[in-house]
């Protein structure tokens, strides 16, 4: 038995790293019609509420999504024309406020990109080919910010 396997448990047991990180996870899903633009971003603040986007469409939809929660609404799936994106920040640390920020993104017909950053931390972008995720994930102390990216709509 590894002292890894060892000491795990007694730390678990104790509870030492369980109360240090709550685990919370918004999730926004955000319906992108034939209008939208092909590209865009959201900067979430600390409450995971969307504080600014690229464009006010992008402000709109996120806003009609948040109205009467107390954040985004949870994860979930929606059916669209040409694309999906998905973006939430989860391990909340609340004592560092530090929490990871991911995007998802997928587009059925062509190359698409998504990027995470959270903070003054240096984001990520992932890419993918047309009917696979691209799935950028990136963690730090500060507001999230998600975009996605579809050169040809």
């Amino acid at each position: 038995m590894s002292l890894i396997s060892k000491i795990c448990p007694v730390i678990l047991g104790t509870g030492a790293l369980v109360g240090l990180t709550v685990s919370s996870v918004k999730a926004a899903d955000l319906t992108l019609t034939d209008d939208a633009p092909n590209s865009g971003s959201v900067t979430l603040d600390n409450n995971d509420k969307v504080i600014s986007a690229s464009s006010d469409y992008l402000r709109d939809l996120a806003n009609k999504k948040q109205d009467g929660d107390d954040g985004l609404s949870n994860r979930g799936s929606w059916n669209m024309a040409n694309s999906r994106w998905v973006f939430y920040t989860e391990g909340h640390n609340y004592f560092n406020n530090y929490k990871r920020s991911h995007s998802n993104y997928l587009h059925f017909k062509e190359l698409h990109g998504s990027y995470a950053a959270v903070g003054k931390s240096r984001g990520k972008w992932a890419y993918a080919n047309a009917g696979r995720w691209s799935i950028a994930t990136k963690g730090g102390h500060g507001t999230a910010i998600a975009k996605y990216f579809a050169p040809y709509n």
